[in-house]
């Protein structure tokens, strides 16, 4: 179901949700069995880690398992608008919304953030954000802190008790190198080489 992509392959005829659902589901079950992954450090640099029980709490919990499927099968091409891959021009939103609006709004850079370092490390961090912070950060560590505080603003400004979509969100928060690092491994593992036919990046 994975791997190099032809025009009739089933993968491109498969709904995005179940596509990423197996992938994230394939990556659980090797995580149980592997003893290290490939961290990426860089682009095109990789360095074996050992720490593969942080991984493997994570993906041990089916709401932070639905929330990374849902989070990719929300960038696809076919549900997303091009201004939601530019995170200067969506956090310009939180000018133009009302106040009740700003969490979806912070949900949603947050997202991006997940998906840019998670899922595109390499061109994020060749062709990521403006100068301010990139010399001691880089982008993909400015997002990463980024998206951190965008998921804990999203959680704790939305009105009245959080919703199981917002515990997820306020987790993934805490977590949020964990849950890049997962996406990393989905996707080196299971959608490399199909990027572009899923997400048009």
């Amino acid at each position: 179901m994975f791997g190099p992509q032809r025009a009739d392959a089933p993968l491109l005829h498969a709904s995005p949700f179940l596509t990423f659902a197996v992938a994230v589901h394939r990556a659980t079950a090797e995580l149980s069995q592997v003893t290290f992954t490939d961290e990426w450090v860089g682009p095109r640099r990789r360095v074996p880690v050992f720490d593969v029980d942080v991984l493997r709490e994570f993906v041990d919990d089916p709401l932070r398992r639905l929330f990374l499927i849902e989070l990719l099968a929300s960038y696809t091409q076919a549900a997303r608008r091009l201004d939601e891959l530019d995170p200067v021009r969506l956090a310009g939103m939180l000018e133009l919304v009302a106040e009740e609006e700003r969490p979806g709004v912070y949900r949603r850079l947050g997202d991006l953030a997940l998906f840019l370092t998670g899922v595109f490390p390499d061109h994020t961090a060749t062709h990521g954000l403006a100068p301010a912070g990139i010399d001691r950060l880089g982008a993909v560590g400015t997002l990463e802190l980024l998206g951190r505080r965008w998921y804990q603003l999203a959680a704790s400004t939305v009105p009245g008790p959080p919703t199981s979509t917002m515990q997820a969100v306020d987790g993934v928060a805490q977590r949020f190198r964990t849950a890049r690092r997962i996406l990393n491994y989905v996707t080196e593992r299971f959608l490399f080489g199909s990027q572009p036919v899923w997400f048009g990046v």
